[in-house]
């Protein structure tokens, strides 16, 4: 995620994201959030539990993306509104499987090169674009018509 929106949510959210500025040995939260299509999506989740905490007890630990999806780890969660911000959680990692990580459209999970991620078209042929592969230094495996003599492709 980009600075601007990272520093939105953190100020946004100071007790929630106050693991943001510790040091990496006693926290994940110190590698920021997942790209910047989820802003909303980890906006709304983090509304809804600063809500059902409105003591600020309730810290983020990790934000990031994993298999195509968002994941969001807390430290330790009063009991008695445990149940109702794991189901927080849930439904938005849940949504997150179709929210593009880029730009926040419509997006499915996809394989990019045997990452799991989640795309709208338009991304999915951005990060298909040789250009965009080499910035990346991304060697993609050949394709199954490359190695496969019976489908190979006629130049």
């Amino acid at each position: 995620m980009n600075e601007k929106n990272t520093m939105y949510l953190v100020k946004k959210y100071p007790k929630l994201y106050v693991q943001y500025k510790w040091p990496m040995q006693e926290t994940a939260m110190c590698w920021g959030f997942p790209e910047d299509g989820w802003l909303k999506l980890i906006d709304r989740l983090s509304q809804r539990i600063t809500k059902l905490d409105p003591k600020g007890t309730i810290q983020a630990v990790q934000v990031k993306e994993k298999f195509g999806g968002l994941r969001f780890y807390t430290g330790p969660v009063p009991a008695e509104i445990s149940e109702k911000v794991f189901k927080l959680i849930s439904v938005a990692e849940e949504k997150s499987f179709h929210i593009c990580q880029e730009c926040g459209k419509k997006g499915r999970m996809r394989n990019d090169s045997g990452w799991y991620v989640t795309l709208c078209e338009r991304h999915l042929k951005e990060r298909l674009d040789p250009e965009y592969l080499m910035r990346r230094r991304v060697k993609l495996k050949p394709f199954r018509h490359e190695t496969n003599k019976k489908y190979k492709v006629k130049k």
